[in-house]
This record gives structure tokens, sequence and C-alpha cells, in this order.
């Protein structure tokens, strides 16, 4: 499957570089990116995967490799970090019994820019449900990177 989506990928940028118009253009974004085109077949076919394996293969179609997997937080673990970032107030209600500091616990949604609130859990959704929480992932931790950058040391280059 990542061998097809590769193979897509360049096909579809050479479609594009070679492009001339409008029309041609039209036409490149159909043929891939349409309600019968190649990509979007292949997107819903993820749709059938297990839901342990979707969020990879959301991440790769990004060039991004999940190395790890979730785990709970221990209480030994909790001095570890500046922060601990929690999708839910479940999560944060979880972390906060294990004594961890209220002032270092973080719903990641409190930083993006489209409103807080909790991440929902993708697992019983489609392909559709895991894009949408890569999308308020990726712009909370944009936000969260916002939010830290005056703390960081001038020095860092950051």
């Amino acid at each position: 499957m990542e061998e097809r989506i590769k193979r897509l990928h360049a096909e579809a940028e050479a479609a594009l570089a070679a492009a001339q118009d409008g029309e041609t253009l039209e036409q490149v974004r159909i043929r891939y990116l349409g309600k019968k085109g190649e990509l979007t077949q292949l997107l819903r076919g993820l749709g059938q995967l297990p839901p342990d394996e979707r969020p990879r293969r959301v991440a790769r179609a990004r060039g991004i490799e999940l190395a790890r997997t979730a785990r709970q937080i221990r209480r030994d673990e909790l001095d570890r970090w500046d922060y601990i970032v929690v999708m839910d107030e479940s999560n944060r209600r979880d972390v906060l019994s294990l004594g961890a500091d209220p002032a270092r616990v973080v719903k990641l949604r409190d930083f993006d820019p489209e409103g807080p609130g909790d991440v929902p859990d993708p697992y019983y959704g489609g392909l559709d449900a895991f894009e949408q929480v890569y999308g308020i992932i990726d712009r909370s931790l944009d936000g969260f990177l916002e939010a830290l950058r005056p703390s960081l040391d001038p020095g860092t280059g950051l």
C-alpha cells in the first residue's frame, strides 16, 4: 500500500508539472482527487484497516513515522517533564489523581485556535475521524509551541 501511495504521489506530481492550462489541471485534480479518483479510492480502502493501524497510515501519508505507541504515565515520571499534555478531561483527572502539579497538566485543545475542548477518540470512527483528529492535534501543537515561545531561552535559536 505504501508503495502505491508513493507511486500515485510521483505520478500526480509529474502530471501537475506537465499541465499547461487550467483545463488540464482540473483533469489531473479529478483523476487523483475526484469522487472516483485514484487517491480517493486508495484512502477509502484505508478505512477498512484495523483501528490500531489507521493512525500510522494517516501519519505516513503526511511523511510522519509513528515509532511508539501510547502508554499510561506512571507516578514516578511526573517530575520528568515541564508539562504533561493530555487529550481530554478524563486523562487530565487521571494524571492529577497520580499527584501531578495542576499547573503543569494542560489539555492540548486549550491551544487550538478553533477553540478548547477534548480531542475526540477516533477509534470507532472511519478514516475521516483519524484525519479530523490529526488536524486538531496538528493545529493545537502549533498553538502550544507558540504559547511556549516566550519562555524559551533566546540563546537556543528557537
